[in-house]
């Protein structure tokens, strides 16, 4: 059974079954408001983050069969550690997260390059081989692949229309890295992981405890939700 079948047939009320749904996929509908206008679900409210944000849009594009109007927001980017930001800095944020939703022109793709458009296919789960920066066989078929299940013309090449999209889906729909593309994205952002093996040793752990300091996150050496966000902005 679908979700839009649990949606009209659930038991406690539709709306009570939409949240139910959406709390067993990880995302806490404490401060969120459910309603309906038509046939449309609307959701407001505000979550703790941008890592929170992107599971509720996930949710909503793995659940197609209905129309959502979703105008949550996020509290913050690093919701834990709001005690360090002065509330400038919270306006900045805050201002920056609605022109992401929004679709702003502050968040440019068009200078992603072939190794930062080959880690986000690897995220999303193309094959590709290695992220080596080269534009290859692999990672053209990866790219067409891509690009046919998102609806664009299956060229193979990383034009704009297919960089936008893949920054998008990246961001969006990316809800854990391997630690490959963790140590590629560590040292890109000057951290030194000793080898990129994809082994989580001292060295990345090391290594993951320093980009966690820099971004103001609890330096635990761990990959949560908000050093989840955080590692994907810095990349991409």
């Amino acid at each position: 059974m679908g979700l839009f079948d649990k949606f009209l047939g659930g038991g406690g009320g539709p709306l009570d079954t939409v949240k139910q749904q959406m709390e067993a996929a990880g995302i806490s509908t404490a401060n969120l408001s459910l309603s309906m206008n038509g046939s449309t679900l609307v959701i407001n409210g505000k979550v703790d983050s941008q890592a929170d944000l992107n599971k509720i849009n996930a949710f909503i594009k793995a659940n197609p069969l209905f129309t959502v109007q979703n105008n949550a927001t996020a509290a913050s980017k690093n919701n834990n550690n709001n005690n360090r930001r002065n509330n400038s800095e919270e306006e900045e944020e805050e201002e920056y997260e609605e022109e992401y939703e929004e679709g702003g022109e502050d968040y440019d793709y068009s200078e992603m390059g072939t190794k930062e458009a080959q880690l986000a296919l690897e995220a999303l789960g193309y094959e590709l081989g290695k992220v080596d920066g080269i534009m290859g066989p692999k990672t053209q078929s990866a790219l067409r692949s891509f690009q046919g299940d998102y609806e664009l013309d299956k060229t193979g090449r990383l034009d704009d229309e297919t960089k936008s999209a893949l920054g998008e889906a990246f961001h969006n729909d990316v809800e854990e890295l391997s630690t490959l593309a963790v140590q590629i994205i560590l040292e890109n952002a000057g951290h030194d992981v000793g080898y990129v093996d994809g082994i989580m040793g001292p060295k990345t752990k090391l290594a993951l405890r320093n980009f966690q300091e820099e971004y103001e996150l609890d330096p635990t050496g761990r990959i949560d939700e908000d050093t989840l966000a955080a590692l994907k902005e810095s990349y991409i």
